[in-house]
């Protein structure tokens, strides 16, 4: 029987929860399938994204040698590719952009302009992205260096021994720049800085395209809004606009004042109003829950390598995760490593290079040794644990369909909530309660077990990294017995 089977829900391997449709085309080869991919008819005119079908030269190096194709026609996740040497591939959206060649008159042409980035994401097309560059500094700004991929660690310091005054300031000025642009990248959460980048040059391209100066005015940018609510009538995507512009103003030192005026917003308000309702909030993971995960994985299966164990790295992942009231970002970034994680007689230490709000510093985070010497206390787990796998990634990547461990890099964040969600139907939750948990599951878990045991909000928010008195709303789950405690404080 399959070790995956410990994965399955009513019974059923997760290997065969996911459908992977592949092609109905015979010619098309059964490469690479997605688990978003479903049946649909080949596309073979008009454009995918910029991609004309049909005249869209693409460029690669077959068996050494440099050959010229015409991107024939699309089928979900594949581009079919003719070369003029008769040779023929399937290439993904993310394959095809790098090779692709595109007019820079393309990028102008408001016609063409598109939200959807899913089958190809134009960032990763050269001409495309140095194009939005060339418009963005025509206008006198600049974007962050984590947008661009540029490298500005080596720029040299200017030299006392310049030729003049005049060489050292222009010098100077260069190396200063650089470095501020350098600081830019790291002035707020990396996670967030990357989530604006594809909203905002979406954005860049709808006003080259439009022939707008940019920043847009606080008129132009109503327009775009009432764009993007036509095309996905969704708050994020508006909103992530409107953060994305106002994080390119601030960091040029433009007003952003102007974006937040009714006659601005009103897309986004009138879309707040369409689709609201009550918000959903992952549930909480109790600690008899994180026990009996412990009980079903957390140990190492005998007659298995290290590799194959990811019962046992799950599980004490998710343990770890709990107990130091980590998000999905911290715990990519714990190690086993040495002098990342080190075991004393009286507590577990890991080291936590760069959280959220602590960009430039560091956290040191503790696992107490429990009090009894509870063999099944998460000091003793994460303490085997340590010494099994010794260095690597805390939450490691693990092949769903086959087991194997890859401690070298970090879990995605989907497969983490799979994992997670798999681990509580084996431990007898019901299959339709397993899905209110997610990625925050752990961390609200421990904020709400922590506040249930006395523990004061301030001891609470310290170890969870933030400052705002408010997360504590956001995240403890037992809000009952306080409001019960108010209610009948009030009398009658």
């Amino acid at each position: 029987m399959s070790c995956f089977l410990a994965l399955s829900t009513r019974g059923i391997p997760l290997l065969s929860v996911f459908c992977l449709h592949c092609c109905t085309d015979p010619e098309l080869p059964r490469r690479k399938p997605s688990l978003t991919a479903h049946p649909q008819t080949c596309v073979y005119e008009g454009n995918i994204g910029l991609v004309r079908l049909g005249r869209s030269v693409v460029t690669r190096m077959l068996s050494g040698i440099a050959s010229s194709g015409v991107v024939i026609y699309y089928h979900r996740p594949f581009f079919r590719v003719y070369y003029s040497e008769g040779a023929s591939e399937d290439l993904t959206g993310n394959e095809l952009a790098a090779s692709l060649r595109i007019d820079s008159l393309q990028v102008l042409d408001p016609r063409l302009w598109t939200y959807d980035w899913t089958a190809i994401n134009l960032m990763k097309v050269p001409t495309f992205t140095a194009r939005i560059l060339d418009y963005v500094h025509a206008c006198g700004l600049h974007l962050p260096a984590a947008w661009t991929h540029l490298d500005l660690s080596c720029t040299t310091s200017p030299s006392n021994h310049a030729t003049s005054i005049d060489d050292f300031l222009r010098s100077e000025a260069l190396h200063l720049n650089a470095l501020h642009m350098g600081a830019l990248s790291t002035a707020r959460s990396s996670k967030t800085v990357q989530n604006y980048r594809n909203p905002a040059f979406k954005l860049l391209w709808f006003a080259l395209s439009h022939r707008w100066d940019f920043p847009p005015t606080a008129s132009q940018f109503a327009l775009y809004l009432a764009k993007l609510r036509d095309l996905r009538n969704n708050v994020g995507a508006l909103t992530l606009a409107k953060h994305s512009l106002c994080y390119i103003c601030s960091i040029n030192g433009r007003s952003t004042d102007q974006f937040s005026a009714i006659h601005v917003t009103a897309a986004i308000e009138s879309v707040r109003r369409d689709t609201r309702g009550v918000t959903k909030k992952a549930a909480a993971l109790k600690s008899d829950m994180v026990a009996a995960i412990n009980q079903h994985y957390s140990f190492p299966r005998p007659a298995r390598p290290p590799e194959n164990q990811w019962e046992f790295a799950l599980g004490s992942a998710i343990s770890t995760v709990f107990k130091l009231l980590g998000r999905y970002d911290d715990a990519i970034k714990l190690l086993w490593d040495d002098n990342f994680c080190t075991v004393f007689d009286s507590y577990i230490r890991f080291y936590l290079h760069g959280r959220k709000n602590l960009q430039h510093g560091s956290a040191l985070l503790i696992v107490a040794r429990p009090p009894n010497d509870d063999p099944r206390g998460i000091y003793f787990l994460l303490k085997r644990a340590k010494r099994f796998f010794r260095s690597g990634h805390v939450l490691p990547h693990i092949n769903r369909q086959t087991g194997l461990i890859d401690h070298s890099k970090h879990m995605p964040y989907g497969d983490y909530v799979i994992f997670l969600r798999s681990a509580l139907v084996n431990i007898g939750v019901p299959e339709h309660a397993s899905t209110l948990f997610a990625g925050r599951s752990a961390r609200a878990g421990g904020a709400s077990e922590a506040a249930a045991h006395g523990l004061h909000q301030e001891d609470i928010q310290h170890l969870a990294g933030v400052t705002d008195p408010a997360w504590m709303l956001c995240y403890n789950r037992r809000y009952l017995p306080e409001q019960l405690r108010v209610s009948r404080a009030l009398g009658l």
